[in-house]
């Protein structure tokens, strides 16, 4: 996988690709679909009936097993062994249409006569008897569940339907759904005691999940070692729901980004965006495009701001992130622009000083400097001290309606939602 990796497109195109991991349970139900297709011939063949969540890997398991058992040609007897055949279930329960399905997955010459005209009882006729030359051993249906799309009569008759040909052929029937799979299997009480239920539970915070995670991660053609923490690992699992088809979503999307070095708008958005105006681009010729032109951007937009009022305003509120209560300072010019916010758990004047030089080092001293009534003026006043910028300063409760809103400095309580990934309990921007 890694030596056909040639440069980030190369690497793009393995990552999109379909990736099969052969996690434990999954190997499971191969092994059980494994000794149903060795099971020697009887009246009537056991069966199976493979249930979950929506994208949680039944078909990911149904087409590994149809690659591991692929047609094959014999040449000494001239015909075509299909030992496994894999449908998938019509919208709705109809068997001209389930058989039509079926010849044409066999790829079964036409007639003169149109297979539309064909009586239902002549298709059945020419599928059985096609299906038994090619030696077919299991059929396995996906999607079984669209038989709730029809009728209580309509299903009864579908079901009937894989009853008879798995009777007629010898052949075991597998079946996949969602979890709603069963009851419509559960309509023919005779169907339903000859398949055994296999249910495909979604993932947990367990050691199978995070090696699975794991070996998907490893699987990817990254330059570098990924060097995501175990709880990096539960927070996919958190994200996902634990299905599995978002979990490989997620980590590809994540291996792309660290791909092309995303930023805060992505090469795949930047391309679909001038895709929209008539302009054709590839992703790597936005990339280069941030290589060579990024830092110039930056440096015009940086430019490009307007410089903050002669006046600022600090002030400071408490508010509660998770529960627990934080301590948030802003830096606010005249105009109500905040220019920068820090959040605390505590004061803490040497953090205080860091900030009001940061502040002075990005937008110049201001002419006056207002601060409330907390002990950081005093903190703000050494700092200023320090730069040696000389600003009038004067210690009074910001201004309403430009500092402070409709709050009251350092009392009031603001209840923020925070997302769970990415928080941090003191951050600093």
């Amino acid at each position: 996988m890694r030596t056909d990796a040639t440069g980030e497109d190369g690497r793009i195109a393995l990552i999109q690709s379909d990736i099969w991991i052969g996690f434990p349970r999954a190997e499971q139900v191969l092994g059980r679909l494994q000794s149903l297709i060795e099971a020697p011939r009887q009246t009537r063949m056991p069966g199976l009936l493979v249930h979950g969540a929506s994208g949680i890997g039944k078909t990911m398991i149904a087409r590994n097993l149809s690659r591991r058992h692929a047609p094959e040609y014999d040449p000494e007897l001239g015909i075509t062994c299909t030992p496994l055949l894999l449908l998938q279930a019509p919208p709705a329960p109809d068997e001209r249409r389930f058989y039509l399905h079926i010849l044409a997955a066999v790829g079964a010459p036409a007639t003169a006569l149109s297979l539309r005209a064909q009586s239902v009882a002549s298709l059945e006729v020419r599928v059985v008897s096609l299906l038994r030359d090619l030696g077919l051993r299991m059929i396995m249906i996906d999607e079984v569940h669209n038989l709730l799309a029809g009728t209580h009569r309509e299903q009864r008759r579908f079901l009937n339907v894989l009853r008879y040909l798995s009777n007629e052929l010898e052949a075991s029937l597998v079946c996949f759904g969602v979890s709603e799979a069963v009851d419509a299997i559960r309509g023919d009480v005779q169907l339903a005691r000859r398949l055994d239920e296999h249910h495909l539970p979604n993932w947990r915070d367990d050691v199978e999940s995070s090696d699975m995670i794991q070996t998907l991660i490893a699987a990817m053609p990254l330059v570098k070692k990924s060097n995501l923490k175990v709880k990096s690992l539960k927070q996919i699992l958190a994200l996902t729901g634990g299905v599995t088809s978002r979990i490989f979503a997620l980590v590809k999307d994540m291996s792309i980004d660290a791909t092309y070095r995303r930023f805060a708008m992505s090469t795949a958005v930047v391309e679909d965006l001038l895709a929209t105006r008539g302009v054709i681009v590839s992703r790597e010729a936005v990339r280069q495009w941030v290589n060579r032109f990024g830092r110039h951007f930056a440096n015009c937009i940086r430019r490009g701001r307007p410089r903050p009022n002669d006046k600022c305003h600090f002030d400071e509120v408490v508010i509660s992130i998770r529960g627990k209560r934080h301590r948030m300072r802003r830096a606010i010019d005249a105009n109500r622009d905040v220019l920068d916010f820090l959040v605390q758990t505590r004061r803490n004047a040497k953090v205080a000083k860091r900030f009001l030089s940061r502040l002075i080092a990005l937008f110049g001293a201001s002419g006056v400097v207002i601060t409330d009534k907390l002990q950081l003026h005093q903190a703000f006043q050494d700092a200023d001290t320090e730069r040696g910028s000389g600003c009038p300063q004067r210690s009074r409760q910001c201004d309403r309606g430009v500092a402070q809103a409709d709050t009251q400095a350092g009392e009031d309580v603001w209840p923020i939602q925070i997302p769970p990934i990415g928080t941090e309990a003191s951050i600093c921007v």
